[in-house]
């Protein structure tokens, strides 16, 4: 810990970067509780919900630039720049009658500052590599996964505080402040880190990028990693029902919006705190499964399946207490389900490091990542279609059937795994 707090460059990077997650969480909040004042909400929910789901299938795509990108520091720097002036858009665009076009292009935004903050992550990589020393790294990324979540529990809380006394066009400028601030510390700290990962990688040749064939990495690594993957022993099911429950947890919080825009039923003081206690649930509950797993015997002992079980049948009980309309089931099933998501992610883990071939674990990791987004990015596109021409009550029996053929399925195939 010493050390961590020693690395003063490490922590000025990461305080840029709290900064700007800050800005981020505030603008979602903010986004999601503008589309429950208009009126057409259900069509503008959808637009947000795929502004939010597109840029995850650009991931490996941006992965691989950001790895060819040579001036890496100078780079980040320019999309620092390009989010501060889209946010100032915003800004100007969020004094007009709240309307679907503002929602598109405050969404448009959204997937562009999105995916720059993709490609922003990889640029970073390689240069937290260098900063931290190798024997610190474990140590520095459990200190670093600690102090998001914690701070995201903050983020939350003052976003739904800040939505209440602030217009969505102040709200919007204070986002396009939190990248300025980043940009600014980036700017202070260029020819620091410069001189610290350039001298290491100046000498690196890289082939320009080739798009047909980083698109033909990207498949074969899928198909790969999707076979080696269902290999292995009493997996099959498993692997099946995950991107199911991965899908279901992200169209919780829309199919909770969508409530919202049509009545109070679901309402706790005001919609900006509902979307921001149902957010808070579902991190600290995060952050309580990954810390039972290293205090808990009990805990620790419970099989891959039995999480999967108990994870499907809380993410049931969410989609039920949608149906009734109880926000505090809902808020209390969201929990729980994090709690084994933080507790399931560990294990799934631990299985792909002992059944794989390190030569292979970079190529089966990432490929194993984009196969369990895709469960979310499918769901969130057919949910962004259903909203448009079915009522909330109609999604919300889908889901449960959906959820709960999963919950069958998964309690006659899966064994203690």
């Amino acid at each position: 810990m010493k050390k961590i707090l020693n690395n003063k460059l490490y922590l000025k990077i990461l305080i840029s970067d709290l900064i700007s997650n800050f800005g981020d969480t505030l603008y979602f909040i903010a986004l999601m509780t503008y589309v429950t004042e208009i009126k057409n909400s259900n069509l503008a929910i959808s637009i947000v919900t795929l502004s939010e789901s597109l840029p995850i299938l650009f991931t490996i795509f941006l992965g691989i630039i950001a790895d060819k990108t040579l001036n890496k520091v100078e780079m980040i720097i320019k999309t620092l720049w390009i989010r501060v002036v889209l946010y100032l858009l915003v800004a100007i665009v969020m004094n007009f009658r709240a309307s679907i076009m503002v929602v598109i292009f405050a969404s448009v935004v959204n997937l562009i500052s999105d995916t720059l903050g993709q490609f922003e992550n990889g640029l970073f990589y390689p240069i937290s590599n260098r900063i931290v020393k190798k024997s610190d790294r474990e140590e520095t990324m459990a200190f670093r996964q600690t102090v998001t979540s914690t701070m995201n529990i903050i983020n939350q809380s003052v976003g739904a505080f800040l939505i209440t006394i602030l217009s969505f066009f102040h709200l919007a400028l204070i986002n396009s402040m939190t990248f300025g601030i980043s940009l600014l510390i980036m700017l202070l700290l260029k020819s620091q880190v410069n001189k610290y990962y350039e001298e290491k990688t100046s000498s690196n040749n890289r082939l320009p990028l080739d798009f047909r064939a980083a698109f033909s990495d990207i498949r074969s690594n899928l198909r790969l990693s999707i076979k080696h993957l269902f290999r292995i022993n009493n997996m099959r099911t498993i692997l099946l029902v995950i991107p199911i429950l991965n899908g279901s947890l992200a169209i919780l919080l829309p199919l909770v919006v969508v409530n919202l825009s049509k009545g109070t039923a679901l309402t706790i003081i005001n919609a900006a705190t509902t979307i921001s206690l149902l957010g808070i649930s579902t991190v600290s509950g995060g952050i309580l499964g990954g810390a039972l797993i290293l205090i808990s015997n009990k805990f620790k002992q419970l099989s891959l399946g039995n999480l999967l079980q108990m994870n499907l049948m809380t993410i049931l009980l969410s989609f039920i207490a949608c149906y009734y309309q109880n926000i505090y089931l809902i808020i209390l099933g969201s929990f729980l389900s994090s709690i084994f998501v933080g507790a399931l992610n560990p294990k799934m883990g631990t299985i792909i490091f002992n059944n794989i071939d390190e030569t292979k674990l970079a190529t089966i990791f990432g490929g194993m990542v984009t196969y369990f987004q895709l469960g979310e990015v499918v769901s969130r596109l057919i949910f962004s279609s259903l909203v448009i021409y079915f009522p909330y009550s109609y999604i919300t029996i889908i889901y449960i059937v959906v959820v709960l053929i999963a919950t069958i399925y998964t309690f006659s195939k899966v064994q203690n795994v």
